[in-house]
């Protein structure tokens, strides 16, 4: 029956492929073929992403230009954990999708046999993994693809990696806005200055408010992503606490403690919760 089914989680195919039930198992206990396979996903996709979203809902990603660098951020974090510290999350894996034609490809590149879970044929008519998985990826045109990062070595192919084989789906738990963007809304994305950061996120990661001074007026690389504009002489820089939030959840401060900030920016609540979903 699964074999008309052109999508499944990571999480579902590694369970399927030893014949386990993925609504079973939790995240600390995994059957050991389970977690082995979950390792070589981590390590083979963990290098390269693409985002798959609805056409009409697309627009968020240019609207809400933090998205694409929270969830790099994010997902890199969780490949990182599951390859050092063999914690495979089942939220995680759970929506992280690969198509059954990339599947196919990806076993012909690795001259691995074809699951016969979702291709219970393959002896008798052995699967064809050419072509271009454009269709099945997108859904003839239902979704945009769009790389969220590619960390692979370029090919000798004009420089361009070889071909993306896996796909995540943006969903609730990734990215969302709401369909009527508001003129205040966009004003919030404008970003807050200096002294509200200060005040916001005292005692968190820099131990005092001199020091979160000398670290916004000479930021570090992670706090450059972060900025929405730079200073001049007549105006202040001004920075999204969204970012600065999931760039300090990176460097250890608990989500706990994060959310405690956004009650004293609670304009930027909502951003908030929808983007710290995927660290939850």
């Amino acid at each position: 029956m699964l074999a008309h089914v052109k999508i499944l989680s990571l999480w579902e195919v590694a369970h399927y492929w030893h014949g386990y039930d993925p609504r079973v198992s939790l995240t600390h206990h995994l059957p050991l073929k389970v977690r082995d396979t979950l390792l070589v996903f981590s390590q083979e996709f963990g290098n390269s992403l693409s985002i798959r979203v609805e056409q009409d809902q697309a627009y968020k990603l240019e609207i809400f230009k933090a998205a694409p660098k929270l969830t790099a951020r994010h997902y890199r974090h969780s490949f990182k954990q599951a390859i050092d510290k063999k914690v495979f999350g089942k939220r995680f894996f759970s929506h992280m999708f690969i198509t059954r034609s990339q599947l196919a490809r990806w076993c012909v590149s690795k001259n691995e046999p074809l699951p016969k879970f979702w291709f219970p044929d393959n002896d008798k008519f052995p699967y064809n993994a050419e072509g271009d998985l454009t269709d099945e990826i997108t859904a003839n045109g239902s979704y945009k693809v769009q790389v969220l990062y590619d960390d692979r070595p370029k090919s000798a192919n004009n420089g361009v990696p070889q071909v993306q084989t896996i796909a995540a789906l943006v969903n609730e738990n990734t990215v969302q806005a709401d369909h009527d963007i508001t003129n205040s809304i966009k004003d919030k994305l404008g970003g807050i200055t200096k002294q509200r950061v200060i005040a916001a996120f005292e005692g968190l990661h820099f131990d005092s408010d001199a020091k979160w001074g000398k670290a916004l007026a000479s930021p570090p690389d992670w706090l450059k992503e972060c900025r929405v504009t730079k200073g001049n002489k007549s105006t202040s820089a001004t920075w999204n606490p969204v970012l600065i939030a999931a760039a300090l959840f990176d460097k250890g401060v608990s989500i706990k403690k994060l959310d405690a900030v956004f009650v004293g920016l609670s304009e930027w609540t909502e951003e908030w919760s929808d983007i710290s979903a995927i660290f939850r």
